[in-house]
């Protein structure tokens, strides 16, 4: 019986007190369980759609097409994208007539109507041009889809937002600067110049006020068309080529040093073809494809021009960068704009503005048209006449 006591106090002993607790391992159901309580919670996550943007990014989450995705590094996007992507998605719908801020001082019942008339008309055509320029902004906004586009393209879509940039101009100054569909708009067709042609860009800020102190500005001459519509002038188109190309070529002064700029090949070698025969026979002409080549010969006084024909979209600057290097170095002579690009008057008082002399306005195939000689040389012709009617220094 001793024995048997002893043995069952050694055993008490030995058991664990039933005040301890002992740990429990955890077991692959209890984990199981933890996993499908997490997949639970995200989904009833997943429904709360409403969940606010920057609360998702401070917990670094996001959501995703309506669902929340958790420990998810938010993606960094560019700020210029992000601007470019909500010009291109944002809409907004044009002001209330009653509602129009207007910058006319007591303006009239029929002012107003006038305005307001003005104004819709104004976005609706904005509407429409953003319609079809959209594609193309948004491609071009994409590093993989980005292509360069042909100068007929380029042309015609610069083209398109100079008109566009009128019909704002002539709004801003009638409806206060706040107005956001206005606003908006401004913007886009800025964003759409940076975008199509970046050199055009100053030609949106430039207005029609004249900042050359020289000579005055006017379409006509600057586009050198001919002075006079008269009879005699409509009957010279009645005589042989052959006759009108030899009387273009002896009207013109002598000993003319021309410098040509373009970065087609085909137009450089029809200029030098014809000009050992009859095209400004009279002068010395050096053509260039690279704008920089033509600068150093000028800046280091390797030879001196009278006259430098310019296209304006050459690689390595191109006729704007080429006019106000120049013109900063004191170039005197005569520049003159050759361009694809329609006689546009804003067009036209940009380049007089930056420096420019005239400008010619020509196909981008020029060459392949025969009289291009003769009409290259009448234009020729026509600013040397406004040239000694006004009294012009250069």
């Amino acid at each position: 019986m001793k024995k048997y006591l002893i043995f069952v106090l050694a055993c008490l002993m030995a058991a664990p007190s039933f005040a301890q607790k002992v740990p429990k391992v955890p077991k692959i159901k209890g984990q199981a369980r933890i996993i499908k309580q997490q997949v639970r919670t995200l989904g009833q996550a997943n429904a709360l759609t409403q969940i606010p943007l920057s609360t998702l990014v401070l917990n670094n989450v996001r959501k995703v097409q309506g669902k929340v995705i958790l420990s998810a590094p938010v993606p960094n996007i560019p700020q210029s994208s992000l601007i470019a992507e909500r010009l291109i998605a944002q809409t907004l719908p044009p002001t209330e007539p009653f509602r129009l801020p207007l910058l006319l001082i007591d303006p009239s019942y029929e002012q107003r109507l006038a305005v307001a008339k003005q104004y819709k008309t104004t976005l609706e055509n904005f509407q429409q041009f953003k319609k079809e320029i959209n594609p193309v902004l948004y491609y071009q906004m994409k590093p993989s889809e980005r292509r360069v586009l042909p100068a007929v393209e380029k042309a015609r879509w610069v083209d398109k937002i100079l008109a566009m940039h009128n019909q704002l101009r002539a709004l801003n100054i009638l409806v206060a600067p706040h107005d956001q569909p206005l606003v908006q708009a401004n913007l886009y067709v800025q964003y759409a110049m940076e975008t199509i042609e970046p050199n055009f860009v100053g030609l949106l800020d430039s207005g029609l006020r004249e900042k050359r102190t020289d000579r005055k500005f006017n379409q006509k001459e600057f586009m050198m068309e001919p002075p006079k519509d008269g009879r005699l002038a409509s009957l010279k188109n009645y005589l042989p080529y052959s006759l009108r190309l030899h009387q273009a070529a002896n009207k013109m002064p002598a000993g003319i040093k021309m410098a040509v700029l373009n970065d087609r090949a085909s137009a450089l070698e029809a200029i030098q073809d014809k000009h050992k025969t009859v095209f400004c026979p009279k002068w010395e002409i050096t053509t260039y494809h690279d704008t920089e080549a033509l600068l150093n010969d000028i800046k280091y006084g390797r030879v001196q021009y009278d006259i430098i024909l310019t296209d304006l979209m050459v690689p390595g600057g191109g006729g704007y960068y080429l006019t106000a290097s120049l013109r900063h170095q004191g170039f005197g002579g005569v520049i003159l704009a050759a361009t694809a690009f329609q006689p546009e008057e804003r067009l036209s008082i940009g380049l007089f503005n930056k420096g420019f002399d005239g400008m010619l306005s020509l196909p981008e195939n020029f060459e392949l048209n025969k009289e291009w000689p003769l009409e290259m040389m009448e234009h020729f012709n026509n600013y040397f006449y406004y040239r000694d009617l006004n009294g012009w220094k250069r």
